[in-house]
């Protein structure tokens, strides 16, 4: 009886769950490259939100999301854009319409 009222404490005591949500793009390699890129280069990245992004049914339309980006990296094989230290220091990231 002791260890179940030990459990049910854990249990009432215990906050809840939270996780970020990472969302990710690898692109298609590149065809008809010049330069420095190759075809064995592709777009590819992510970004990470506090929690699951939900959009109303319609899509995003021109919804920001970049309050919530918690940090980011995109890379094209040759450079690589990624967060600055500071959080607020995030532009220009928007949702895609549906």
């Amino acid at each position: 009886m002791r260890t179940l009222a030990l459990l049910a404490l854990m249990l009432l005591t215990a906050g809840p769950a939270h996780a970020d949500v990472m969302y990710s793009y690898a692109g298609d390699y590149f065809h008809g490259v010049s330069g420095a890129y190759t075809t064995a280069m592709r777009l590819d990245g992510y970004f990470v939100v506090p929690e699951l992004l939900v959009f109303p049914p319609g899509g995003a339309g021109n919804a920001s999301i970049f309050p919530d980006v918690l940090r980011y990296s995109f890379s094209d094989g040759l450079q690589t854009q990624s967060s600055p230290a500071r959080r607020g220091d995030v532009r220009g990231c928007r949702a895609a319409g549906a």
